[in-house]
């Protein structure tokens, strides 16, 4: 943003460089995609952070004081689900 590296921003445009984290869709949808040591480093990451009851939790903050970002929900689920579907059958889902 305005020629700084990545950053965790509010809508207003405030930065929060100590909330950044390893996005746990993003890893395994980059695994899949591209499949180089940077993508398995990403996905390694983030591998336990699933709860076999539940589903993956979102993702792990870079501040190893702030450890994991509990949350789950739906769309991070999804994303990792399509991601493993997408290697399983070599094609985006939902396509023919």
């Amino acid at each position: 943003m305005n020629g700084q590296p990545w950053q965790a921003i509010d809508s207003r445009g405030k930065a929060y460089p100590e909330l950044k984290f390893v996005s746990t869709k993003a890893a395994f949808g980059w695994s899949v995609l591209a499949a180089d040591e940077y993508a398995t480093t990403l996905r390694n990451t983030v591998n336990n952070l699933a709860d076999k009851d539940r589903g993956y939790l979102s993702g792990r903050y870079e501040n190893p004081n702030l450890g994991i970002n509990n949350v789950m929900d739906v769309n991070t689920n999804a994303i990792v689900l399509e991601s493993l579907l997408y290697k399983a059958r070599g094609q985006i889902p939902l396509s023919s």
